[in-house]
């Protein structure tokens, strides 16, 4: 039986709400594989623009997270969302360490999006990550070879730390689409429609779990309400 949650369920729920529509804010969204989540669409509205609030330029990478094959917690313990908050402080660490060994001028100023989701028939939840930077500090991930100084082996390095396995096993479990790095200029529209479009599959009703008791959508803190757009 299918989690995704019906129009009459959110009803009752009073929380959360389902869109069918194109659009959000004028941002064109993803509704190919189904009606999407109205509150998450908001909350990385929201996140999208404070990071243009505080940075001329963003850079943003699609980054998919997975549980090694084998990998299942102590007992009694649940892949929980404990792994994915382990993830953001580490690579927060590792990307201040890396701004002081490098001497950077400009800060990361990290913010990004994350939703919870399962292949049918899974056990084992996955995470779409959408990871938002200061495009003065960055602008590309670097070499995809493992041990390079470089955004790309940050992250993948951050998620084994995360898991508590040797870093080179975090190559593996990172999955980086087609197509999923994004330099987005501040008042530039057509560089925002493209980015908020493929964000929005993360706020996607199908595949996320309502049920369990955990979260299957965050973003880093938001504290505005006004728009550039």
């Amino acid at each position: 039986m299918s989690n995704t949650p019906t129009d009459d369920q959110n009803t009752k729920q009073g929380h959360l709400n389902l869109f069918h529509e194109h659009y959000y804010r004028g941002l064109p969204v993803q509704v190919s594989r189904g009606p999407l989540i109205e509150e998450y669409l908001e909350r990385l509205y929201q996140v999208v623009q404070e990071a243009l609030m505080d940075n001329s330029r963003i850079f943003a990478v699609r980054v998919d997270l997975r549980f090694p094959a084998a990998y299942w917690p102590l007992e009694g313990e649940a892949l929980g969302n404990s792994y994915i908050r382990r993830f953001w402080d580490v690579l927060k660490y590792k990307l201040s360490r890396y701004e002081d060994r490098e001497h950077r001028m400009h800060p990361a100023n990290l913010r990004y999006a994350w939703a919870r989701e399962y292949k049918a028939g899974e056990a084992k939840p996955h995470f779409h990550l959408l990871i938002l930077l200061n495009g003065h500090a960055f602008n590309r991930l670097g070499s995809f070879n493992y041990g390079g100084d470089n955004l790309y082996n940050l992250i993948t390095e951050s998620w084994a730390n995360a898991l508590m396995l040797p870093e080179l096993e975090g190559k593996g479990l990172a999955y980086f689409p087609h197509h999923g790095q994004y330099l987005l200029r501040r008042g530039v529209e057509w560089e925002l429609q493209e980015l908020f479009l493929r964000g929005s599959y993360l706020t996607k009703a199908a595949t996320k779990r309502f049920d369990d008791r955990l979260h299957s959508f965050r973003t880093s803190q938001v504290s505005i309400r006004r728009s550039f757009w």
